[in-house]
């Protein structure tokens, strides 16, 4: 059984990780907007371009008080996660 602390940094774990997908796929609603407002395509090569944007800047982001082993796990679970978020949308994107 997990002790109390455990449960809790576990927890802590995941509503970072969390917070950083969100604050990611904001980053992309923002851009797709911003191209879309200055009549930009949002062909293929412009979406990819986006989330290369996105990814970018998730990555460029940082955790506090959290180990650094901690914080690169998340990073990467984030930014993995992020992309496979991106990409099912202009996958669904292009159904449409």
């Amino acid at each position: 059984m997990e002790s109390d602390q455990q449960i809790i940094a576990n927890l802590r774990h995941s509503v970072m990780g969390m917070a950083m997908l969100m604050s990611g796929l904001k980053d992309f609603a923002v851009q797709i907007l911003r191209a879309a407002s200055e009549g930009r395509p949002l062909n293929d090569e412009a979406l990819n371009e986006i989330k290369a944007i996105c990814v970018t800047n998730l990555k460029n982001s940082s955790t506090t008080g959290i180990p650094i082993e901690e914080e690169a796990k998340l990073f990467g679970q984030s930014i993995q996660g992020l992309e496979n978020m991106i990409e099912s949308a202009i996958s669904t994107s292009r159904q449409i």
